[in-house]
């Protein structure tokens, strides 16, 4: 039997013969297409617009789980219509990036990885911890990292900046891994929570629920994702969490990514190809699939929509996968990428 890896593999290489994969017709209005099918350098975890570019971080995660992080991490940056590469950024794979304005950005990864970039000038302020860092968001007067150990004792972790710059451990022994920050909002294993000044206040979701990703839009309109082998996805309302039925048509599998525009559309980011848009009780998805590989994000950029992957479970070097869905015509490049 070809093992999954292999298979992703063969996909990957029969698209790049092909060409990027396109599932509507340029008259038929928004279009999906799979513009960078195969990256070489790992899968891509996040991404973030920073004026007019998209940056999106990731890194090779053919490490042993628990023992030795993934890496080396690597950047790719949309800008002017095409992809660049930028390799060897962190010794460690980075799982997400956070944009506090047009030209500083935040990112985080395995072993404690913080990379802060200001105007050009990029920094290393990682933390002394063996946990994973899976998320990060710039508060403004202070920024949140938040992650911890998947592998061993499922605790996790929540690190601070402060306005001087100082990063300072709030919490190490959470009961379940933190995966995600936005805003106020901390989601994980099982576990939720607002942070209040320094305090945790518990909103934890429904059945333990295994959440991956949150984001919003004002604090009666938040969203979170995750579930494993069912989709879950999470509505907060201002008093309490509200479980949503996802269409199979769309997803599968568990979500991992959630971004909400201005208008109200939840995009949301899965595993198998899992691609879609949920919006007062109307889902919006392809009418077939756009390809097997398996997504970690998704971010609004212009008048498009990024989804960040690759091949999630692939032993061995892994790719980087983007798809990109929007109105006008969309990006297509080669695989190939040039350095920036």
């Amino acid at each position: 039997m070809i093992s999954r890896h292999v298979r992703h593999r063969l996909y990957a290489l029969g698209l790049l013969a092909l060409g990027a994969c396109r599932t509507t017709d340029p008259d038929d209005g928004p279009q999906w297409v799979e513009v960078a099918p195969a990256i070489d350098g790992g899968v891509l975890l996040a991404a973030a617009a920073l004026g007019q570019d998209l940056v999106f971080v990731g890194g090779d995660l053919s490490s042993q789980p628990g023992v030795t992080p993934g890496g080396p991490g690597y950047i790719v940056r949309l800008r002017d219509g095409a992809l660049c590469r930028e390799d060897d950024v962190s010794d460690n794979t980075l799982w997400w990036i956070a944009a506090s304005s047009d030209d500083e950005w935040y990112a985080v990864g395995e072993a404690g990885t913080i990379l802060h970039e200001r105007q050009g000038e990029r920094t290393d302020e990682s933390v002394q911890t063996e946990a994973v860092l899976y998320g990060i968001f710039d508060q403004g007067q202070r920024v949140v990292a938040v992650g911890g150990d998947v592998w061993n004792s499922n605790h996790g972790e929540v690190w601070l900046r402060d306005a001087g710059g100082s990063w300072s451990a709030l919490a190490t022994d959470l009961p379940g891994v933190v995966f995600k920050v936005w805003d106020r909002w901390l989601v994980g294993d099982g576990v939720a929570w607002t942070l209040e000044g320094d305090t945790l206040v518990e909103h934890f979701p429904p059945d333990q629920a295994r959440l991956l990703t949150v984001h919003g839009r004002a604090s009666d309109d938040v969203w979170a994702v995750g579930g494993s082998q069912q989709p879950v996805l999470l509505h907060w309302t201002g008093s309490a969490w509200e479980s949503i039925d996802v269409d199979p048509r769309c997803f599968s599998s568990g979500l991992n990514g959630v971004w909400v525009s201005p208008q109200g559309e939840v995009w949301l980011a899965g595993f198998f190809g899992g691609i879609g848009m949920y919006r007062d009780g109307t889902w919006e998805c392809p009418e077939r699939g756009v390809t097997s590989q398996h997504f970690h994000a998704v971010v609004g950029h212009q008048d498009s929509r990024f989804f960040a992957g690759g091949d999630l479970f692939g032993a061995g070097d892994n790719i980087g996968t983007v798809l990109q869905q929007g109105e006008t015509a969309p990006v297509v490049v080669s695989s190939r990428l040039p350095p920036c």
